[in-house]
């Protein structure tokens, strides 16, 4: 929490001795993140005696730094005209996002308390999927059309209630149609006279995105061109919206997190979830629930390794020596096969990689893994050949060390990357399928070699 723990208590204090002026003066210096985690973090009985002190505009603003199931919390103990009201107070893609918390008929009848535009514009977003860029964009931008000068233009931006300083960034310009045909910056604007037409000094070529282009694709175009917004467009190029920087941040953390505990085996498929603080405050059988299915996997991964080890236990008991480098040439091989479906599920993401370079990035994957196998192998046949100076065995350990690298790297590339072409998760394909397929090979490799290669002491 943002205040200091001796702040927090005297507000728990005050609270409950209901010190009316202690609580005012405390809640007069709180910036509206601060506000939510208070919120959060107070009990039930506690958060009912500081809702009288909070106006409209301020649970607004904590609104939108809420997690779900404390906006949830709040709005079943507000009647719709009160909720209706923080609505009002609320930029339209919040609102949109708290209202599809609430079931069908209480969502209609906070709409009766709602002018008829701000209806509108909220029913308008709610329609749309909340992981495209229809779904995350808000209808507060500032577009005007080409023809209006650049007087009559700053003299609108006047009278305007935008607060948000990324809506302020840039102007887009639409013809008669509300097309979007242009974009200009504020800066820009400034620097031009008054009598100067905004199609002169716009820029005709404008990147955007369509209503329905997935939230990964829209931060990845964000990214790449350093905007802080980018206009939404529908199929007849009308301008519908714009999604902006703090918001597609949230999705960036969100994605990230989900493919880092898909990546790891975690079977997380409630978005709730990929807050880190729901995973570690949620029960031991939810957590066991994520947890398990991928840890099976591995289990018989592991099983059916044990048994390639049986298979060539004759000659693992004659050469004892071997036994030595197996979990060397596992973890080696492991590793490598991380770091490459790391590398690829990250360039998937960012569109990086597609259809018309995925043959060259996997011929370079496995160059890589080849020639990591070589060095790595040859380290380890030089400590082989110096503990047991036997020449078989250190060209057995270079070998597998080396095929065992080249499989892993092809393995970590193949296997997300076909995932993702078959229209699945690449993250889904997580590290512990990955590793427990290179085990396995892994181990067949050297114990094949092996066999063939040491015949004479068997």
């Amino acid at each position: 929490m943002g205040i200091t723990l001796a702040t927090w208590e005297k507000l728990v204090k005050a609270l409950d001795k209901g010190e009316t002026n202690e609580i005012k003066e405390f809640l007069k210096f709180l910036s509206p993140v601060e506000l939510a985690e208070i919120m959060e973090e107070l009990s039930l009985p506690k958060l009912h005696r500081l809702l009288p002190f909070l106006t409209e505009k301020e649970i607004a603003g904590a609104f939108e730094f809420m997690n779900p199931d404390t906006q949830g919390l709040m709005a079943f103990h507000f009647d719709n005209h009160k909720l209706a009201q923080v609505i009002n107070q609320m930029s339209p893609d919040e609102a949109a996002d708290f209202l599809a918390l609430l079931d069908e008929g209480r969502v209609q009848e906070i709409f009766n308390y709602l002018d008829q535009e701000t209806s509108n514009d909220l029913q308008k977003l709610m329609t749309h999927s909340p992981d495209t860029a229809g779904g995350l964009m808000t209808s507060d931008f500032i577009a005007f059309q080409a023809d209006k000068t650049v007087g009559e233009t700053l003299e609108e931006i006047q009278f305007l209630e935008l607060e948000d300083s990324e809506i302020l960034s840039y102007i887009y310009v639409v013809d008669q149609r509300e097309k979007l045909i242009g974009v200009v910056s504020l800066r820009e604007i400034f620097k031009a006279s008054n009598e100067t037409l905004i199609k002169d000094i716009m820029h005709d070529k404008v990147i955007s995105v369509e209503l329905d282009t997935d939230q990964e694709e829209v931060a990845a175009i964000l990214e790449r061109h350093g905007f802080l917004t980018i206009p939404v467009i529908d199929e007849e190029n009308i301008l519908q919206g714009i999604v902006t920087l703090d918001d597609m941040l949230e999705v960036i953390e969100r994605e990230t997190t989900e493919d880092i505990y898909k990546q790891s085996g975690l079977s997380v498929t409630d978005t709730e979830f990929l807050r880190s603080e729901k995973i570690l405050k949620a029960p031991v059988l939810t957590i066991l629930k994520l947890r398990i299915p991928w840890l099976v996997i591995v289990l018989v991964g592991g099983i059916l390794a044990g048994g390639v080890i049986g298979q060539f236990e004759e000659i693992l008991q004659s050469v004892v020596v071997l036994a030595f480098f197996i979990p060397v040439i596992m973890d080696m091989g492991g590793n490598v096969g991380t770091q490459s479906s790391t590398i690829v599920v990250r360039g998937v993401v960012l569109g990086q990689i597609d259809t018309r370079n995925i043959w060259t990035f996997l011929g370079k994957e496995t160059l890589i893994g080849f020639t990591i196998g070589v060095l790595a192998g040859a380290a380890a046949a030089l400590v082989a050949f110096l503990w047991q100076r036997e020449p078989l065995v250190s060209l057995v350990v270079f070998l597998s060390m080396t095929l065992t690298c080249t499989l892993a790297s092809t393995i970590g590339y193949l296997i997300p990357m076909l995932s993702h072409r078959f229209g699945y998760d690449p993250a889904a394909s997580s590290n512990p399928l990955i590793t427990t397929i290179k085990d396995i090979s892994g181990l067949l490799i050297y114990f094949s070699l092996a066999s063939f290669l040491l015949r004479q002491f068997l």
